[in-house]
C-alpha cells in the first residue's frame, strides 16, 4: 500500500520530523501497516523513545514489539530508552523459567478441548502481527525466516519445541545481524545478499534495504535467533490458544492451491455464533479455480428462506473501518440480506449464477465505527432467483476490515 511504501522510505530519509509525525499516527494504522511504522520509529533514538512512550500509554500494544525488535533498541545504549523499555515493555534480560517447566505449562494450556474452542480468525490476526512478520504460512506472511507451511506444526510437541527454544538450532541464513550506521541509525535483520559494496538486509515485516558497506560503523551477529524466545509469554492464554489453533490449521499437508488475499478474514475461519437452520462448514474450492482466498469458503447449506447465520467478526482496535467481502455464486445459491450488529449492510444480494460456480467481485459494505471485541455479521436468506435451483446455499469466501 502507499502507506507502507511511504513508511519504508522514511527509514532511509532520516528526516528529524519523522518520529513526531509517525508517532502521532500510530493509533490510526491498520494491523498490516503498523509493523512498518514500528520499524521506522525503531531506526532512530528519538523514534524509539516515541514508540516506547506509545506502548506506555497503550496506544500501541506491548505485544507489537517483539523481543527481536527490543534487542535492536538496546543497541542505542541510551539511558532513557533502556528505562522506557523496562517500564513500558519489561526486562529484556529477564530469566526465563526452565524449558521443561514452560513446556509443561503450555502443554497443559493447549489441550485438544481448549484448541477446539479457539478462534481461527483471531489466531490469524495474531499470526499476521507476530509470526507472519518473518514467516510465511499457507502463502501469507513474509520471507525473512523459513516458510513454515510444510513443517510438522500439527504436532504440538514440535511446535512448542521450536517456539519455546528457538535458539537451540539456528541456521546461518537466519542469524540476526545488528547494524549501527555512521549517521546514528540502528537496523537489524537477516542477510539476503552481501558483496564488498553493500549488504541487503530483510527486516521484520519483510522490508528489504541495501546498506552500503562504507556507511556501516559497526556490525554484530547475534547468537540469538531472529525468532523471539518469549513469544507465548507476551500473549494472554486465550491468545496463545487462538494462535496455536491457526498455526496448526491445515497442518496435515502442504499449502492449498489458490491465492490468499492480504488482510482477509477467511470465511471458514470465522466463529459461528448461531444459526437457525442448516449447516455451516468449510468447503474446499480448489476444484473451481484459483479465485477463492485460501482455496476454501464457509459453506452454509440446508437452510430455508427466513433462516439466519450469525458470525463473529473480531476487531482489535477502535476506529472507522471499511467493510468488504467476497462471496460465491452458483445456480443453487440464494438471495440474502446482510447486517453488521443488526444494521443492514447489503439487501437482496443475489448469489445466483448459471451454470458455473464463480467468485463474486469484492463487495463494499460501507464504513462503520467499531470498538474492540467481537461484532456480529448476520446473513438472512430471503429467497432465490427465478432461474435458480432451490438450494438456498450461501458461500462466504472472506471479509476484510480496512481501517481508514
Amino acid at each position: 500500500s502507499a502507506q507502507r511504501e511511504t513508511l519504508q522510505a522514511l527509514i532511509v530519509l532520516k528526516d528529524p520530523k519523522t518520529p513526531e509525525v509517525v508517532a502521532a499516527l500510530l493509533k490510526d494504522f491498520a494491523p498490516d501497516v503498523l509493523p512498518d511504522a514500528i520499524n521506522t520509529l525503531a531506526s532512530t533514538k528519538e523514534g524509539s523513545k516515541a514508540l516506547l512512550k506509545a506502548v506506555e500509554t497503550k496506544t500501541v500494544p506491548a505485544t507489537a514489539l517483539s523481543p527481536f525488535l527490543v534487542r535492536q533498541l538496546t543497541a542505542f545504549d541510551d539511558k532513557e530508552i533502556n528505562a522506557l523499555i523496562k517500564s513500558a515493555w519489561g526486562d529484556v534480560n529477564a530469566p526465563k523459567a526452565d524449558l521443561g517447566e514452560r513446556t509443561k505449562k503450555f502443554r497443559e494450556l493447549l489441550t485438544p478441548a481448549a484448541l477446539a474452542k479457539g478462534d481461527l480468525a483471531k489466531g490469524k490476526m495474531l499470526f499476521i502481527m507476530t509470526c507472519g512478520q518473518c514467516h510465511k504460512l499457507l502463502g501469507e506472511g513474509q520471507n525473512v525466516g523459513p516458510d513454515i507451511t510444510g513443517s510438522n506444526r500439527a504436532d504440538l510437541n514440535y511446535l512448542l519445541e521450536n517456539v519455546l527454544d528457538p535458539n537451540a538450532v539456528i541456521g546461518k541464513a537466519y542469524q540476526l545481524n545488528l547494524f549501527t550506521m555512521k549517521d546514528g541509525r540502528v537496523m537489524s535483520g537477516v542477510i539476503k545478499e552481501e558483496s564488498p559494496a553493500a549488504v541487503k538486509v530483510a527486516m521484520m515485516g519483510g522490508v528489504e534495504f541495501t546498506l552500503p558497506q562504507p556507511d556501516i560503523a559497526k556490525r554484530e551477529v547475534s547468537k540469538l535467533s531472529t525468532m523471539p524466545e518469549g513469544l507465548f509469554d507476551a500473549l494472554k492464554p486465550e491468545q496463545v490458544i487462538d494462535l496455536v489453533k491457526y498455526l496448526q490449521s491445515g497442518g496435515a499437508g502442504p499449502a492449498k492451491a489458490g491465492t490468499t488475499i492480504p488482510g482477509a478474514l477467511e470465511g471458514e475461519a470465522l466463529k459461528v455464533i448461531s444459526k437457525t437452520g442448516g449447516n455451516a462448514k468449510p468447503q474446499g474450492m480448489g476444484n473451481f479455480g484459483g479465485e477463492w482466498s485460501g482455496a476454501s469458503q464457509l459453506w452454509w447449506t440446508g437452510a430455508k428462506p427466513g433462516q439466519k447465520l450469525a458470525l463473529a467478526l473480531p476487531v482489535q482496535e477502535k476506529g472507522s473501518y471499511k467493510l468488504k467481502a467476497a462471496l460465491t455464486m452458483a445456480r443453487d445459491y440464494g438471495i440474502i440480506d446482510v447486517a453488521l450488529d443488526d444494521k443492514p449492510v447489503a439487501t437482496a444480494w443475489d448469489g445466483y449464477n448459471g451454470p458455473k460456480v464463480i467468485h463474486s467481485d469484492e463487495l463494499d459494505w460501507g464504513t462503520h465505527e467499531l470498538i474492540p471485541g467481537d461484532h456480529v455479521l448476520t446473513f438472512t436468506i430471503t429467497g432465490k432467483h427465478a432461474d435458480a435451483v432451490p438450494g438456498f446455499m450461501v458461500g462466504l469466501d472472506y471479509v476484510k476490515l480496512e481501517k481508514k
